[in-house]
């Protein structure tokens, strides 16, 4: 089953006292986006606003390579965003207690990361059922051509 990361480099967060992610990749599969499909049915079905699925996706925090000297680049592997930017891998001073999703009504998707001693949380939009659907069809074209 052919697997996409999605790349976001708009992050949010309600928390004020540590440094956040400039970029989250989060990793989904066809199976996620088949079970996406069935609660939206059942949202629609039945008036409900969103569901979650809890530790649905593997994911990666990122800082932008800006922030860093030219050493630290080197040592950290600098990667490439679709939004053209050179990010790094980010440690948090803080825990996160997985990677939620949380499935609207309308088919998109958010990605959910509680902090895990704290009310706080960080979050982002990874797309919608539609569009992800496609870029695994594209995925899976691209690889076996």
């Amino acid at each position: 089953m052919s697997k996409i990361n999605v790349q976001i480099a708009e992050v949010h967060s309600n928390q004020e006292w540590a440094t956040d992610p400039d970029m989250i990749e989060v990793e989904l599969d066809a199976a996620f986006l088949q079970k996406a499909e069935k609660c939206i049915v059942f949202m629609r079905e039945n008036d409900v606003n969103y569901m979650c699925i809890w530790w649905a996706f593997d994911y990666t925090l990122y800082e932008l390579a800006d922030n860093l000297d030219d050493e630290d680049k080197k040592e950290k592997s600098p990667v490439i965003c679709t939004d053209g930017q050179e990010y790094v891998e980010f440690e948090p001073e803080y825990r996160l207690d997985g990677c939620h999703a949380k499935i609207y009504k309308d088919g998109d998707i958010q990605a959910v990361l509680p902090f895990k001693h704290t009310d706080d949380e960080l979050w982002c939009i990874v797309g919608n059922v539609g569009d992800l659907k496609l870029k695994i069809v594209i995925e899976i074209k691209e690889t076996t051509a």
